[in-house]
């Protein structure tokens, strides 16, 4: 019988080999259904020229930092997949003037394998504060350069439009100094608190959306807990996760217990139901309501009779859980037909050469 969840992945930042940039990565999340080439796509829609950003708005190469178990035999672990998709932006850098730092975000997300099995996966995105003393100095030295050759630029193409007869610079021309808008890209390591992006995650084949979140949220709840807190360890929650829920059969549903949001509190209750081949419509742990909330019916309509005529589509957000949403929603609503084509509910802009 299958197991709940098959893998445990933490991702993030490796300080053993530090900063690398990974300018093929930028804002940009895609989604398509693609049973044609998309060479009319404009590429700038895909990637960025990171280089020329300021280092926080830069994306960095992340790694998965440890995963449990090591293998499971009918899902291999994919590193890089997951890792992309753990962290699809790639690993940020922020510092505490960014609200982002404070409210971790979920998103799940699908892995078709080669086979064309599937799997799925849940992440929780959240930023931690960096305490290393060689990424801060990385980062100030990086900070220093941009300055540097924004400051060059802009004198550049100052000296350019001077007339032969101005001995002065130009009144907008300013040197290191950020302007409001600049003010969250500016780090300076005498001031500022680094933050880096960190995922906590799940792998598993059936996508039981609300029970992950839940795991996922009140883990991350209690990681800050006191050793000396009572109610059960972290480990324990992940290897009851792992090893000891088991998915239920056909037409069954079961109770489980998931970690609570405070160590004080009780444990959480979830249903994990699997409906009958027969007599249930396909398993969908996601709201259609949302669907069409953020689509309105007409476009709904539109995106459907789209896939009804198998034409390619491409949706881009740069909201990952909506991506995942629409997509997962919209494919069950083909039932009882199924999309025959390639698949893939959020694409990371490095991967835009797929298209």
């Amino acid at each position: 019988m299958n197991k709940f969840a098959d893998y445990f992945v933490i991702c993030g930042l490796d300080y053993s080999s530090g900063l690398e940039p990974d300018r093929f990565t930028g804002k940009c999340l895609v989604l398509f259904y693609n049973p044609a080439v998309l060479s009319k796509v404009p590429k700038c829609l895909f990637l960025e020229d990171n280089l020329h950003s300021s280092p926080l708005e830069r994306p960095y190469k992340c790694k998965v930092l440890a995963h449990y178990p090591e293998n499971v035999p009918n899902n291999p672990f994919d590193a890089s997949a997951v890792c992309m998709l753990c962290l699809p932006s790639g690993l940020r850098f922020r510092t505490q003037k960014h609200s982002v730092t404070q409210v971790p975000t979920f998103h799940s997300f699908l892995i078709t394998r080669e086979d064309g099995k599937r799997c799925y996966g849940f992440s929780l995105v959240f930023y931690e504060e960096v305490r290393n003393k060689d990424i801060c100095n990385a980062m100030q030295t990086l900070q220093a350069m941009y300055v540097t050759e924004l400051s060059s630029g802009i004198k550049s193409r100052a000296i350019q439009n001077q007339t032969p007869q101005s001995r002065s610079l130009p009144r907008h021309f300013k040197l290191s100094t950020p302007g409001p808008g600049g003010v969250l890209t500016y780090y300076d390591i005498s001031k500022d608190r680094l933050f880096v992006s960190k995922s906590i995650g799940i792998i598993c084949q059936v996508a039981h959306v609300q029970a992950a979140k839940i795991f996922l949220e009140n883990l991350y709840k209690c990681v800050p807990r006191r050793t000396s807190a009572p109610g059960l360890s972290l480990e324990s929650y992940i290897f009851n996760l792992l090893y000891e829920i088991e998915l239920p059969s056909p037409g069954k549903s079961i109770m489980i217990h998931l970690p609570p949001p405070d160590p004080k509190l009780p444990l959480v209750n979830a249903i994990l139901q699997c409906p009958s081949d027969v007599l249930e419509l396909p398993h969908l742990d996601l709201s259609l309501k949302l669907m069409f909330l953020w689509l309105g019916v007409d476009v709904v309509i539109q995106l459907f009779t789209c896939l009804l005529l198998e034409n390619q589509v491409l949706l881009r957000s740069t909201d990952c859980q909506r991506l995942m949403v629409v997509a997962e929603g919209i494919t069950s609503l083909l039932f009882p037909f199924n999309w025959p084509h390639v698949y893939v509910p959020i694409l990371p802009a490095s991967l835009h050469h797929f298209l």
